[in-house]
């Protein structure tokens, strides 16, 4: 995990975090680096709710996955 952000919010309760984390794929080889942001809700000193986003699309393509996710998104069958 690198870049380490955490922002505050209007809302206490409220915490948002963002970083980025290297990976490698086992199988390739392939370096990549890709980014997050966690949105996470505390109530009395416990996470109550949280949500994860990062970018799916890098992750499909360091995975060799990428043509099946546009295909999948815009409704074409893969082959």
């Amino acid at each position: 995990m690198r870049n380490m952000v955490v922002h505050e919010t209007e809302n206490p309760e409220v915490v948002v975090a963002e970083w980025d984390y290297d990976g490698i794929v086992t199988t390739t080889g392939h370096a990549f680096r890709i980014s997050n942001i966690t949105v996470t809700k505390v109530w009395n000193g416990k996470i109550v709710a949280s949500r994860d986003y990062h970018n799916h699309a890098v992750l499909a393509g360091v995975l060799g996955r990428l043509p099946g996710m546009l295909a999948a998104l815009s409704g074409t069958p893969t082959v």
